[in-house]
């Protein structure tokens, strides 16, 4: 309870601006790491690098959000990572480090092209990375693979929508009620 209770108080204190907030968070990631907790070793490192952040400390931001990622991927959170490394991109991004930035959002949605969220999220912003860069062309295309990648997840949810009203229970005997109708015991 006592590193979820410190957790709390170093991001509220940094936050705020104050970097004795940084320490405390410290506090709360040792005794994540003595209880051999990974999800909140992780979680952890992940608010300290917003923390960071949110104190000007971008190199540290991006290094922590990543040693958050990694963190995650130990405790099996695909998303927690995901957005750690995204946060670490979007750092990137935000601090004259465009091509790092481009590598990274290209890295993650490479690696979460599974996840409609992840990929979309790496996407939109490698386009605006890109167009940043002077490079249109390629922040155009980016952006059309982002939205593509929204457009065949709707379909596809539409489609299993529309599966699951039309699946049938029909063993071809020719007894199973009409669809929409309550079958009766009798």
């Amino acid at each position: 309870m006592l590193p979820v209770a410190l957790h709390a108080y170093g991001h509220a204190l940094a936050e705020s601006g104050d970097p004795t907030g940084l320490t405390v968070l410290g506090e709360a990631i040792e005794l994540a790491d003595e209880d051999g907790a990974d999800w909140h070793q992780a979680d952890f490192r992940d608010t300290r690098a917003r923390s960071l952040w949110a104190l000007g400390y971008a190199t540290e931001a991006v290094a922590a959000a990543l040693e958050a990622a990694d963190r995650f991927k130990v405790a099996e959170d695909t998303d927690g990572a995901g957005n750690a490394e995204l946060f670490a991109a979007h750092v990137l991004s935000q601090t004259e480090r465009g091509d790092e930035a481009a590598r990274m959002y290209r890295l993650i949605a490479a690696e979460h092209r599974g996840s409609v969220a992840h990929f979309y999220a790496a996407q939109r912003g490698l386009a605006e990375v890109l167009l940043s860069l002077g490079l249109p062309v390629q922040a155009k295309e980016a952006a059309d693979l982002a939205n593509r990648s929204l457009v065949e997840a709707q379909e596809a949810d539409g489609q299993a929508d529309g599966q699951d009203a039309t699946e049938s229970t029909d063993d071809g005997d020719g007894d199973d009620p009409p669809p929409g109708s309550v079958e009766t015991a009798g």
